[in-house]
């Protein structure tokens, strides 16, 4: 938490490596990395791609984000936001946004990089489709 900082930029380099080495990232980059590090222990995880439940506010949309979710044998799927929790967080143990969902989020679908089927552009990989 104290060696990252959220950083959005449509244009960032989100595989894993290079957000090691940025330092810095989104919420859909933070899920990447929280996934592709549990996932290399074997633990199965999911990003949840969305938007948030409730209304824009002005000045801008800030609707879209991406959380993640890891299986746990013994509890099932276990809710994680890092990008929130470095946003929000201020203080220890910085606990408040794992293992806890508000059920103000709606998913528009798991995992990224989309392979897409259209009409006038046949198929098109896009990393998350939230619009």
């Amino acid at each position: 938490r104290t060696n990252f900082k959220y950083h959005w930029d449509n244009e960032l380099n989100r595989h894993a490596s290079s957000i090691i080495r940025a330092r810095q990232t989104d919420c859909g980059g933070f899920a990447i990395l929280f996934s592709a590090i549990l996932r290399s222990f074997g633990i199965p995880t999911r990003m949840l791609v969305g938007r948030w439940a409730t209304s824009a506010k002005d000045g801008g949309d800030g609707q879209h984000h991406v959380k993640c979710e890891f299986y746990d044998d013994q509890v099932g799927w276990v809710h994680t936001d890092l990008a929130t929790s470095i946003l929000f967080e201020k203080e220890p143990p910085f606990i408040r946004h794992f293992g806890k969902d508000g059920g103000n989020f709606i998913t528009l679908h798991v995992d990224h990089d989309l392979v897409i089927e259209t009409r006038h552009f046949g198929t098109v990989t896009l990393p998350f489709l939230q619009g």
